[in-house]
């Protein structure tokens, strides 16, 4: 009997296989963006059911670059690419995107990733001012002088910001009869009030290096050095503290900036070093403790943070209501609120906070030391420093719905989801009162667009807290069997 032929099965599927993955990757490849901005870590919406949500959602192009510019000063540089890519989906043409994200890969000093997306864009806007100074710092952070120059002097005339940054560029290299040319000059002619103050600081060190220690260069470098940080140009002020250090190994103030520079791109273990080396200079300057607290705070080291920050209170740190908002901070983290609750109430009241701070001391005082008075007075302070944020009104509605005033928290919530409509907490807020209603078809709805704003926004805590109730609702209304 004749054997049956046998075919090679195995090979035959797996060129099948690689036929279709290639033809996924091509088509893949056909359908991308090829003017994409470039971002490497992607904490970021470009899966399909998030650009589904976007497209599909109220948020707008502005609220997005606002929250991202946020998420960048709390130097939270993966939730501000996050915002800035979605930013790019809802408005392609627009170049602020592209300028943002090329700004936080500057100044997280991911060099690599901010070329190439100043490549990208170059080709789009060539002669774009502020892709000329994405170009110029990038070629100063690399020591490209040349190319730096080059970059400054394509646009003519310059705008304001350019003719600052040729003010930088000959700070970077020590042509300061140039620098201080240019400042004069700048002073008089520039409007923009944030430009305005930078050269204001740059001719004050000037000035207080001429008055004080003219010749002493490593108090000049420390000098500019700080007025570089101060802009964000952290590598750039390190070189120049660093040249001060070169003069004299044990200058406090320098290794003081240095180790300041380091923690705002969260390089701790730089960070803690050089501060290390400032405190053997100077055991006693209250500023060098105050910013290892800092290091140690975003390092999670709560317990050793509240020591430096007792340690900077009694050599007399100047800045008495950082310590207690750091303070409150770290308690709060340790779980320690009838620590944390005073110092948050003394912030409050000394200053104006940014508008998250209050989230914490009102949750204390409605989970934890269950005063709803306290936390009516908080939230009412909220609404006097910030009377027409939404944020305001969602935090009255929140403690109203937690003094099972029903109604008052519904004007409320109103209220900020009219002033806000992509705000995540107030629709969470909204569902727990229809919740507490027994409305639980409105519940339903309102939870499930916070799950949807929360998702695009990236807040975890507001999601989870959402799907959370989300669950229990559904569970209260599946039939039961018997």
């Amino acid at each position: 009997m004749s054997k049956k032929k046998k075919f090679p099965v195995a090979p035959l599927l797996i060129t099948v296989i690689l036929i279709a993955v290639s033809a996924t990757v091509l088509l893949t490849q056909a359908n991308k963006d090829p003017n994409e901005p470039i971002v490497n870590d992607r904490q970021t919406l470009t899966d399909a059911n998030d650009l589904n949500l976007l497209e599909n959602s109220t948020v707008t192009f502005r609220n997005l670059i606002e929250q991202g510019d946020q998420a960048l000063q709390n130097r939270d540089f993966g939730s501000a690419l996050s915002q800035y890519l979605a930013a790019y989906q809802l408005e392609k043409t627009s170049l602020i995107p592209y300028n943002k994200i090329i700004n936080v890969y500057l100044i997280s000093e991911n060099y690599d990733v901010a070329l190439q997306n100043i490549n990208l864009v170059s080709k789009l806007a060539p002669l774009n001012p502020d892709v000329l100074i994405a170009q110029t710092r990038y070629y100063l952070s690399k020591n490209d002088t040349l190319a730096a120059e080059q970059a400054l002097n394509k646009l003519n005339p310059a705008t304001e910001k350019i003719n600052f940054y040729k003010i930088i560029y000959n700070i970077v290299i020590e042509h300061h009869d140039r620098a201080k040319e240019l400042t004069n000059t700048l002073a008089e002619q520039v409007s923009d009030p944030e430009l305005k103050t930078q050269i204001a600081n740059i001719k004050k060190a000037y000035d207080l290096y001429g008055t004080f220690e003219s010749g002493n260069e490593a108090y000049l470098n420390t000098l500019l050095g700080q007025v570089l940080v101060n802009i964000g140009e952290y590598k750039l002020a390190r070189n120049l503290f660093y040249k001060a250090i070169e003069k004299s190994n044990d200058f406090r103030d320098a290794w003081i900036g240095i180790g300041y520079a380091f923690l705002q791109i969260k390089n701790y273990p730089q960070a803690e070093d050089a501060l290390d080396r400032a405190k053997k200079a100077d055991p006693y300057k209250p500023e060098i403790y105050f910013y290892q607290a800092l290091v140690n705070e975003e390092m999670g080291n709560f317990k050793r943070a509240l020591g430096l920050l007792t340690q900077a209170k009694n050599y007399e740190y100047s800045n008495i209501v950082a310590i207690s908002e750091h303070l409150a901070s770290n308690y709060y983290a340790l779980g320690q609120y009838d620590h944390a609750i005073p110092h948050y109430e003394a912030v409050i009241s000394a200053k104006k906070v940014p508008i998250k701070y209050f989230v914490a001391p009102i949750w204390i005082h409605l989970e934890q030391t269950k005063n709803l008075d306290k936390a009516l007075l908080i939230a009412k302070k909220a609404l006097q420093q910030y009377p027409n944020q939404a944020e305001s009104y969602n935090y009255l509605g929140w403690v109203y719905l937690y003094r099972n005033e029903l109604d008052l928290a519904k004007n409320n919530l109103n209220q900020a989801i009219t002033n806000n409509p992509q705000l995540a907490a107030a629709y969470l807020n909204f569902g727990l009162l229809f919740k507490e209603q027994k409305k639980y078809d409105g519940a339903l709805q309102y939870l499930q667009k916070a799950a949807q704003l929360a998702q695009l926004t990236k807040d975890t805590s507001i999601l989870a807290r959402a799907n959370q109730e989300t669950a229990i609702i559904q569970q209260m209304l599946a039939p039961t069997n018997n």
